[in-house]
Formats: structure tokens, sequence, C-alpha cells
């Protein structure tokens, strides 16, 4: 009994220790956040749509949040860069709210996993096209939020 009790435990750790990224496909894929993994380097884009109300500030009710910071955390990432993209020509209404939403999922990441190291930064996205998914990312705006994994990754996975 005690060996059958010892195996589920050793299974567990190990589920939760290397992290399953198949279990989030899914989730991502209908709330429209794309994905992009390459060895140990993961990212993820997402509309502004996915977290805020239209032209806000303000969060939706959603568990997008908590699935993305557990995706995070589920790869052991200490450092994670959040980028915050507008388009060229963009009001300055437009990217204050950019930055301001940038504030926000700042929050929501620390909030989830104290003690992370995240940098955050503006860019206008016309001089990033080599980004897998720009052209997908309808509107004004989008995110990215890309770390790099400390626990080896045998998958490489673009969702788009």
């Amino acid at each position: 009994m005690r060996n059958i009790t010892l195996g589920i435990m050793m299974y567990l750790f190990a589920a939760t220790t290397f992290a399953n990224p198949m279990h989030y496909i899914e989730f991502f894929k209908s709330n429209d956040v794309k994905i992009n993994m390459n060895g140990q380097l993961i990212s993820l884009y997402l509309k502004p749509d996915t977290f805020f109300h239209e032209n806000s500030t303000a969060l939706k009710p959603q568990s997008v949040s908590s699935q993305i910071s557990e995706f995070i955390n589920s790869y052991n990432a200490h450092e994670v860069e959040l980028v915050g993209y507008y388009e060229v020509g963009s009001s300055r209404r437009a990217i204050a709210i950019t930055k301001a939403r940038v504030a926000q999922i700042l929050r929501i990441l620390k909030l989830k996993r104290p003690g992370i190291v995240v940098s955050t930064r503006c860019e206008n996205f016309v001089y990033y096209k080599h980004l897998p998914f720009w052209k997908d990312m309808q509107g004004d705006s989008f995110f990215e939020i890309k770390w790099r994994s400390s626990l080896p990754t045998q998958i490489s996975v673009t969702h788009g």
C-alpha cells in the first residue's frame, strides 16, 4: 500500500513539475491567446480584449489571467518580460490605455507569484513584423508575455 501511495505521489509531483503545455492549448485557443514555444523560450500573445473591457482598463471577470499565471509558474520562470505593442499613429489616449493595461497585467502576474521579476515596456509594433502573430492581432494594440523556462521543454509549438 505504501509503495502505491508513494508511486501516486511521485506521479503527481512529476505532473506538476514538468508542465504539459497541451493542457493549456485548448483553453488558450478558446480565449484567443496565441502561444509560441521554441525550446525553452515561451511567448504568449494576447489581445487586450482577452482581459479588458473595450477601451478601458477595467478587467473582465475571467479566469484567463489565473490560467496564464499558472502556465508561467508551471515552467518555474523567475523573470518574465511583458511587452505592450501599439500601432503606429495611435492616439495618445490609446497609448495611455495600453500602458495602463500593461501595468494592470503586471500587478496580476506579481500577485499570483510573489517574488517574480517582471520587466515591462511599450513598443510601436510596426517595427516588430518578425513576431509570429502580429498580423493576427486586429485592433490598435496587443501584448506579449515571454520568459525562458528553467525546466527542459521537449516540445516546439506554434499555435495561431
